[in-house]
């Protein structure tokens, strides 16, 4: 599958989340670019079964956003290599990469070292994602469960990039889920 961690979760449903996909809602031709730019992914596929999808804005003349998106693509390669070795047991993750450049060749020279996806520069999507995510500042890495398209984390830059955390978190968003229905 091209650009993501996996085709289908941990319990093999390649269901999409209605949510996810409402956030990105107005993507030209409903789909994200792959591979540094060089081909694109219907966001269907793109989100089909992910458990962890990460909203990263970030700018190629940012230098903080320079020394961490080497960190970034460690953390999404590891994630990738683990669930091809245990897709029973790990979580499948996909980044997508909002560009807060200031122009077209800044966001395709940066875009591609990126092996994640990316919302086009000149989609209005890109704004208005940044804005839902609150990003005042870059970087920024923004945590949501793939499922449910809820925030587990606001801002996940300064933490650490383990998977373990990430699916713990999941771990509790799903007890909070089960309290709350078995409360109704």
């Amino acid at each position: 599958r091209s650009g993501g961690a996996s085709a289908s979760s941990q319990s093999g449903s390649s269901a999409v989340c209605t949510e996810l996909l409402k956030l990105f809602k107005g993507v030209p031709n409903d789909k994200l670019l792959a591979k540094g730019g060089m081909s694109t992914i219907s966001l269907s596929r793109a989100f089909a079964g992910v458990d962890l999808v990460f909203l990263y804005a970030s700018a190629h003349w940012c230098g903080p956003c320079r020394k961490y998106t080497p960190q970034l693509i460690k953390f999404y390669n590891d994630a990738r290599h683990a669930y091809s070795r245990d897709p029973k047991n790990a979580k499948t993750v996909e980044i997508v990469f909002l560009s807060a450049d200031h122009d077209l060749n800044g966001f395709k020279n940066y875009y591609a070292t990126m092996p994640w996806l990316a919302v086009p520069f000149d989609s209005s999507v890109r704004e208005r994602l940044m804005s839902h995510i609150k990003v005042t500042g870059v970087p920024r890495l923004v945590c949501l469960d793939g499922r449910s398209g809820k925030t587990l984390e606001s801002n996940s830059v300064g933490r650490a990039l383990e998977l373990g955390r990430y699916a713990k978190m999941i771990e509790e968003e799903d007890r909070r889920s089960q309290r709350r229905s078995s409360n109704h």
